[in-house]
């Protein structure tokens, strides 16, 4: 697991590390989650991405990217993480 305080950051540890996953929050300084996924997605078309937000998710909606992905509102359990980051790395939406 790595961690990065904003979306800019982010991506400097993502282009440094191949993950096998990413969780991301959609609403971030510097560059947001979809951006970022955006970003990441160039290089790797298949990575699987978990979004959060405490927001709705009305407009993330708007913006898909592919069967590889997730949307959790927060709050939300360590459980229901898990579960996402599964679903996404075995090729299910949720």
């Amino acid at each position: 697991v790595r961690t990065a305080p904003d979306g800019a950051a982010g991506l400097a540890v993502l282009r440094a590390w191949r993950p096998d996953a990413v969780v991301l929050d959609v609403v971030m300084p510097e560059v947001d989650g979809y951006e970022l996924a955006c970003s990441l997605r160039e290089a790797r078309p298949g990575l699987p991405v978990v979004f959060m937000s405490g927001y709705g998710d009305q407009e993330f909606r708007r913006q898909p990217l592919g069967a590889a992905q997730s949307f959790l509102q927060k709050p939300l359990s360590p459980d229901a993480l898990v579960r996402a980051v599964g679903e996404v790395m075995n090729g299910k939406r949720s």
